[in-house]
């Protein structure tokens, strides 16, 4: 319901709008885990004008019936699309929805979305506001006085609709993977030729020492995890690793997508991995060095825009942790590392066999014949097209599919899965998160009402 209620007052809204962007003015609402964001950005002294005209219309918000039929409709091709996107896309979906304390699958959405009536829809919708946390940030140009005007606007608004404030939500839990736990979760395919492979390896709650150990690792490896898989392995034209830092847990992702089968690339991965602790050995104490100033510098770096910081800023707000002097933390524990330190790291997380070894699986497997004729599929209507979720249209890989193709069949499929280690097929993806437990909340830096005392 959030992402229609979003899409229909962006639509709503459009004429209203139009002058302020030509003076130079922009708005952004989007539909997150915990609510709604809604910002707006450009000349000062208009901004609350704004932001007030923008505040008022959400809380008295009413969709039209006849777009709401037309943008529910564009909805539901969205979700029905998700299953002919990029096999890498949808891993990261699917990621999301095992890992995460709580996140939908597409055939829930869909299911919801099918039963949503415009009555039922007009009838929630006021209860959006009904309890109300807010936080904001106000960055730039901008005096104490007049940030607090801002924040004055949005409670005004909220009060004419009677919203009653309420405690801040508790941010979502990332799922624990129990020591030595080896996963695999696998779904199929029926458009593209190729297959994806997601490998993760969760690591630690997060602390600055863990996470210099993963960013360094990344920093002297991601090089050559795309020169051996992708150039000398030649498994695919997708290929990158990174750090993962998803609800303060760290870990290590490598994915890849290949018309490969799934079981030979998640055994290349493992092998690129068992290379890596002698490669890191290998390095000379210069090269360590370098490796760890790059890191370093570039972490420092600052922001080249208001706009960089300001995301900067908003994003440790975001996570409620508040943690504005990370880079300088973090990067003082990096440079107390050393190589013993790192392939310490790599035998113990990454490596078979040690004692804080923890890996996940997500296999997209293809299903279509290596003989069939590739070709484009047709065109779909911008409407109908979400643009984080649909992989680029020139594709060599696309399968021509008829509008009317079934959707894969709900729940999780699985087949006999072999990886080159025992590994344990997730089935029930409920059962799995119960089974596993949850790991703390982030942690709390700062005590966010010390930061700007009244006075």
């Amino acid at each position: 319901m959030a992402h229609l209620f979003v899409e229909l007052f962006r639509d709503s809204i459009n004429e209203v709008v139009y002058m302020a962007e030509l003076s130079g003015m922009k708005y952004l609402i989007e539909q997150s885990k915990y609510g709604l964001t809604l910002s707006v950005r450009g000349y000062d002294d208009k901004l609350d004008v704004l932001l007030k005209i923008l505040m008022d219309k959400l809380v008295h918000f009413k969709p039209d019936l006849n777009r709401f039929n037309v943008l529910k409709e564009v909805y539901g091709r969205q979700l029905k699309n998700f299953f002919a996107t990029e096999p890498n896309r949808q891993s990261t979906w699917y990621f999301n929805v095992l890992m995460s304390e709580i996140c939908f699958t597409k055939e829930a959405l869909m299911e919801t979305l099918n039963d949503l009536t415009y009555e039922k829809f007009s009838a929630m919708a006021p209860d959006l506001f009904k309890d109300v946390y807010v936080e904001g940030f106000v960055f730039g140009n901008v005096s104490r006085k007049k940030a607090e005007s801002f924040l004055e606007e949005v409670e005004s608004s909220l009060r004419s609709v009677n919203a009653k404030p309420i405690a801040p939500v508790d941010r979502m839990r990332l799922v624990k993977l129990a020591e030595g736990s080896e996963l695999v979760y696998h779904r199929e395919n029926e458009v593209h030729k190729s297959s994806s492979v997601t490998t993760y390896y969760q690591c630690a709650f997060e602390n600055p020492r863990m996470n210099m150990l993963l960013e360094l690792f990344e920093q002297i490896t991601n090089e050559p995890c795309f020169d051996i898989l992708r150039t000398k392995e030649q498994l695919g034209y997708i290929v990158f690793s990174q750090v993962k830092n998803v609800s303060g847990v760290l870990g290590l992702q490598v994915l890849v997508q290949s018309h490969k089968s799934p079981e030979h690339v998640d055994e290349r991965i493992e092998s690129f991995l068992r290379e890596m602790q002698p490669f890191v050995a290998a390095l000379t104490d210069a090269e360590f060095a370098t490796h760890v100033e790059a890191l370093a510098v570039r972490r420092l770096e600052k922001p080249k825009t208001i706009a960089q910081q300001a995301t900067k800023f908003w994003n440790e707000i975001y996570v409620r942790q508040y943690n504005f002097d990370r880079d300088a933390t973090e990067v003082a524990e990096l440079r107390k590392l050393t190589k013993e330190d790192l392939n310490g790291f790599i035998t113990e997380y990454l490596l078979p066999g040690g004692k804080q070894r923890k890996k996940f699986t997500i296999h997209i497997t293809s299903t279509v014949p290596a003989d069939a004729v590739s070709r484009k599929r047709p065109s779909v209507d911008m409407e109908g097209t979400d643009s984080e979720e649909t992989g680029d249209d020139d594709s060599e890989d696309d399968i021509e599919m008829a509008q009317s193709a079934e959707l894969p069949p709900p729940g999780d499929i699985v087949s006999p899965v072999k990886t080159g280690n025992k590994c344990d097929a997730i089935r029930d993806i409920e059962h799995f998160k119960k089974k596993m437990g949850f790991h703390p909340v982030p942690p709390v830096y700062i005590d966010i009402d010390t930061v700007l005392p009244d006075q």
